[in-house]
C-alpha cells in the first residue's frame, strides 16, 4: 500500500532521526525482522501488540518479554518505549527503566 512505498522511498534518508509508531512499526518487523539497525537516534513507541510484529507471538509482560525488548535495541543500536500500564523505557546498553 500507499503507507509502505512511502516509507520505503524515506527510509534511507530519515532512518537515524525519526519515532517509528504504528504503520511504520508494522514495515519496519515486515521489512528487516529483528534486524533493522544501528539506529542510535531513532526511538520506536509500540505498544504491546505492535511489539508482536517483532517476535514470533504476542506475550505478556515478563521478565522474559522485557529481556528480549533489551537485546532488540542493543542488536540495533536504538530506543524503544514500550507503551502501556505501566510502561517501559529501553535504550542500548542500558537497563530498561519503569
Amino acid at each position: 500500500p500507499a503507507q509502505e512505498a512511502l516509507l520505503k522511498a524515506l527510509w534511507p534518508s530519515c532512518k537515524q532521526k525519526m519515532v517509528v509508531d504504528a504503520d511504520a512499526l508494522t514495515w519496519l518487523a515486515k521489512t528487516f525482522g529483528t534486524s533493522f539497525g544501528p539506529l542510535p537516534q531513532a526511538i520506536l513507541t509500540p505498544h504491546l501488540g505492535e511489539l508482536s510484529r517483532f517476535f514470533s507471538e504476542k506475550e505478556p509482560v515478563t521478565a522474559a518479554l522485557l529481556k528480549k525488548c533489551q537485546k532488540l535495541v542493543d542488536d540495533n543500536q536504538t530506543h524503544l518505549i514500550l507503551k502501556g500500564g505501566p510502561s517501559f523505557l529501553f535504550s542500548h546498553n542500558t537497563p530498561p527503566m519503569v
